[in-house]
């Protein structure tokens, strides 16, 4: 264990966490497109504050005090290089371009900032303004959000997808009142695009926009976990087991806080009955 392994484990103690909520939020099945692009943007303008704050100065700081309490090296050793092979008849007093052995100090902060620039650029790559303006299109077309049918969200969707937003204007008050006329209004994105389908010659670009909400994967979180807990449930000792069995656990495995909620008593009783 280097000075190098301290310094990303305090930085990440101090980082980690706030991801975790927002993966957390995003991993949600019941959660609100909207507000989790709000919630991305806050996280994008925290790192890009702690960039421009004194908590990397002060993490070196508490990586310092580590490793001397720890008896660490706090400047990263490296590996003595070979000599070249050209050079293996000569007597090398010091190699070309030599760099100077910076102070523990300036090695973490660089490390830091390294680590900082690469969660930022990620999280541009992956959450852009696109992504997240779809986001929030997506949400105002949910009747459980709080933005439903929320016009500038509802424009900014369809312009991503070439949709004609002059009539958008025309159509979103006439099923706001086709909404207040129905004794069960939809409760879910699904529900209402069965609500609109008899309707969607009047609402051509509403409907469109509902069609791509529900074929667009938004998220793939619950494929990756379910690949995640596969590899952990077909182990080489397990290898033999059969696919019903295999699809069996790795659902029990997926679902685990279901299957921990499940009485056992009571499942062996109507087993056994």
């Amino acid at each position: 264990m280097g000075a190098e392994f301290v310094c990303l484990l305090q930085f990440f103690s101090e980082i980690l966490g706030k991801i975790n909520k927002v993966s957390q939020q995003l991993q949600d099945k019941q959660t609100d497109l909207g507000k989790a692009a709000k919630l991305i943007s806050c996280l994008r303008e925290d790192l890009a504050d702690v960039r421009n704050s004194n908590l990397i100065e002060n993490c070196s700081n508490t990586v310092d005090e580590l490793c001397k309490k720890c008896d660490i090296s706090p400047t990263a050793t490296r590996k003595h290089s070979r000599k070249p092979r050209q050079l293996r008849d000569f007597i090398i007093l010091e190699t070309s371009g030599q760099r100077v052995v910076e102070p523990s100090h300036a090695q973490h902060v660089t490390i830091l900032y390294e680590v900082l620039d690469c969660l930022n650029s990620k999280l541009e790559r992956r959450f852009s303004k696109d992504s997240c303006v779809i986001f929030c299109g997506i949400s105002a077309l949910c009747p459980e959000g709080q933005t439903f049918l929320h016009e500038d969200d509802l424009k900014s969707f369809a312009l991503s997808y070439s949709v004609k937003q002059s009539n958008l204007k025309h159509e979103l008050p006439l099923v706001k009142k086709l909404l207040q006329k129905e004794p069960q209004p939809p409760t879910s994105l699904v529900e209402f695009l069965s609500f609109i389908h008899p309707y969607k010659s009047a609402f051509d670009c509403l409907y469109r926009l509902l069609l791509i909400a529900v074929t667009l994967p938004v998220t793939s979180a619950s494929c990756k976990r379910s690949f995640s807990k596969i590899r952990i449930v077909k182990t080489f000792l397990r290898n033999s087991m059969t696919s019903e069995r295999l699809s069996n656990t790795a659902l029990s495995s997926i679902e685990s806080k279901q299957a921990e909620s499940i009485d056992l008593d009571s499942f062996v009783d109507e087993f056994d009955s």
